[in-house]
């Protein structure tokens, strides 16, 4: 199934939205590590998302696959989703994500 940000919500979850610009965090209540979170793989290794928000929705990422990392900003990586771009602030992985890496 292709990434999308409805996608990689864990359940049961809840989106907190705080600040503006608008920023939505995936969270699920009383979960933290080592609990299950969201979760794809890149280059055969897990990668586990613990928060990310939409990124801009104004800038067409159509060039890039579904999954892709389009950029990283401060060790953040931008991904592209079916929907959209996603920029994950946190997340666990035996590897850092790189451009053109590919979530799946």
């Amino acid at each position: 199934r292709p990434l999308s940000y409805r996608s990689i919500k864990s359940e049961p979850s809840t989106v907190r939205t705080t600040g503006f610009p608008s920023k939505t965090s995936i969270t699920s209540p009383g979960v933290a590590a080592p609990f299950p979170g969201a979760f794809a793989l890149c280059r055969g290794e897990e990668v586990r998302i613990w928060e990310a928000h939409p990124f801009d929705e104004m800038i067409d990422f159509s060039a890039y696959a579904p999954g892709e990392v389009i950029d990283v900003f401060d060790g953040k990586p931008v991904v592209r989703t079916v929907d959209g771009s996603l920029l994950i602030d946190r997340y666990e992985s035996g590897l850092v994500l790189q451009t053109k890496d590919v979530l799946s």
